[in-house]
């Protein structure tokens, strides 16, 4: 889960392949469906845009010509060097197209949840403090 900062909401990856998604009027289709064709556009245009971008700074390339369709699948050999680590991590890395959504009422949980926190009054927080 993700939190958007700009607007206190809480989005969470949509994982299922079945669920199914309503956009506007006129697109209803299954997730896998809406991801199938994200990443084929993300393997094919996107890779390749980030690979010029990346060649005009200077920065290298990401050797799309023998690896593209991996990127967004099993992912390819890497290292990274993380701040606070005093040496280079080998492994993979994979760059991939994630479906996020945010409800507009709460979802059940969250309201018991917030329900909950919501009832505790101050006597019942200093009853709760003095037993331990």
């Amino acid at each position: 889960m993700t939190t958007d900062n700009n607007f206190s909401k809480t989005y969470r990856d949509i994982n299922n392949n079945s669920v199914v998604i309503s956009i506007g009027n006129h697109c209803v289709l299954k997730i896998s469906k809406l991801l199938e064709v994200a990443n084929q556009i993300f393997s094919n245009k996107t890779l390749q845009e980030v690979e010029e971008q990346l060649k005009q700074s200077g920065s290298g390339s990401l050797v799309l010509r023998n690896f593209g369709s991996y990127w967004n699948t099993q992912g390819v050999d890497a290292e990274i060097l993380e701040p606070n680590f005093n040496s280079w991590k080998k492994g993979k890395i994979r760059m991939r197209v994630v479906l996020e959504f945010c409800p507009d009422e709460p979802e059940e949980a969250e309201k018991i949840d917030n329900h909950k926190i919501d009832n505790n009054s101050l006597d019942d927080i200093r009853s709760t403090i003095s037993k331990q």
